[in-house]
């Protein structure tokens, strides 16, 4: 085992210990926890993803449309623009 010293202000210290009181543990068993967590998922974002954690059913459809308009991402509000103003004229 490593010894690690670290300062904190009082809020933050005031605010770990908090914490560690309402799980039951020290402010060390906390850190620690924190310390592991950290540890493990930076491991996982490091390494290549084999498969998507979870399924979404949108994409198989992905790119199946073809609308006639290439910038839709980049000129939403242009678009929605156009079509409430269709939407207003045809009311009229």
């Amino acid at each position: 085992m490593k010894t690690i010293e670290i300062q904190v202000d009082e809020q933050l210290f005031q605010h770990a210990q908090a914490i560690a009181e309402s799980r039951h543990s020290s402010i060390q068993e906390l850190l620690v926890e924190l310390l592991h967590s950290l540890a493990k998922s930076a491991a996982t974002a490091t390494e290549p993803a084999s498969e998507p954690a979870e399924y979404d059913p949108i994409t198989p459809l992905l790119g199946s449309l073809h609308l006639g308009t290439h910038d839709l991402g980049e000129n939403h509000d242009y678009y929605i623009g156009q079509a409430l103003l269709r939407e207003l004229r045809q009311s009229e």
